[in-house]
């Protein structure tokens, strides 16, 4: 790196405020996240209907792992300003030079929050559309890319000693980006296949489009798509090919970072919450509660892999 002598004084105290208030950031984020997650876990557990420990524990993992990445931002953090931090100018190259341990188990991490995010988004639409391997053959072929490609991060990592050239760090650039590219494209594919199948046992044989149904297909919507929006504005960030330009970059970077996290954990745990507290509305029906290819329980096994009280449903055969 260059001396620190050659950055002028405002791009230090930029870069370093931007390390501080993105941390700051990630810590009011885990505050939130601590309120969600232990909200969805009792609104969860508390339900009377089965539950699901396959939902219950990807939903912890991803806290656990977030968890994780907030206390080695932290320590970095430290390190950096106080550690670090006799001058100005030795807190800025702190601050820029992030240990290869640090961006290794940033790597896993991603992986891990990615790969479960969407693993509980697929193994709904799995349960929804009657346990088939083909109606998530697309979305399956979607998060194995994404892993391999992440994968394939850490391998070259480790390769290069955790310190790889620059060139070797554009080509790790492009893998990361292009492993969040697929996690954009599972989480959308996956949701519209969740939203069809909803649509298609709901308009059964005629049956009407409830307005129960249009709810969940909503809160499914509005929770992947947060997670998929946020997932391609980091795909583009770290695909952008000004990474000189430490004033554009850094602060994008630190902060896409943060957002991204934050959104894989809690996007998830907000739609098993929604899901959960959703059994608890009425679910609007004609004359009977069972209609031809079309029925409704007070107990049966919702469609996104839970066992709920009401607003499920399952095809049945004509009777």
């Amino acid at each position: 790196m260059s001396s620190p002598d050659e950055f002028p004084v405002s791009l230090e105290e930029e870069i370093i405020d931007a390390a501080l208030n993105s941390s700051m950031v990630s810590l009011l984020l885990l505050g939130i996240y601590s309120v969600v997650y232990f909200g969805t876990l009792y609104i969860y557990i508390s339900r009377k209907s089965t539950r699901s420990w396959i939902v219950l524990g990807t939903i912890t993992l991803l806290f656990a792992v977030y968890v994780l990445q907030i206390a080695i931002e932290w320590f970095l953090l430290r390190r950096s300003l106080v550690d670090d931090a006799d001058t100005r100018a030795s807190a800025f190259i702190a601050a820029l030079s992030s240990p290869g341990w640090n961006t290794l188990l940033n790597d896993i991490c991603s992986l891990f929050l990615s790969a479960l995010a969407d693993g509980l988004l697929i193994w709904r639409c799995f349960n929804a559309w009657d346990r088939s391997l083909r109606a998530i053959g697309l979305s399956s072929l979607l998060l194995l890319s994404e892993i391999t490609l992440y994968l394939a991060v850490i391998i070259i990592a480790c390769i290069q000693h955790l310190e790889p050239p620059a060139s070797a760090a554009r080509t790790l650039d492009h893998l990361i980006s292009a492993a969040l590219f697929m996690t954009m494209a599972s989480t959308l594919v996956t949701t519209l296949l969740i939203a069809y199948r909803i649509y298609l046992v709901s308009r059964q044989e005629g049956v009407k489009y409830s307005r129960s149904f249009k709810n969940i297909i909503e809160l499914i919507v509005q929770s992947a798509a947060a997670y998929a929006v946020v997932s391609l504005l980091y795909a583009i960030e770290i695909a952008l090919p000004f990474k000189n330009n430490l004033t554009k970059i850094f602060p994008l970077e630190s902060y896409t970072d943060v957002i991204f996290s934050f959104t894989a954990g809690v996007a998830p745990t907000i739609m098993v919450a929604r899901v959960a507290l959703s059994s608890t509305e009425p679910v609007e029906s004609e004359k009977s509660n069972h209609i031809s290819g079309l029925q409704f329980h007070v107990q049966t096994l919702n469609r996104f892999g839970e066992t709920s009280r009401t607003d499920t449903f399952h095809a049945t055969s004509s009777e």
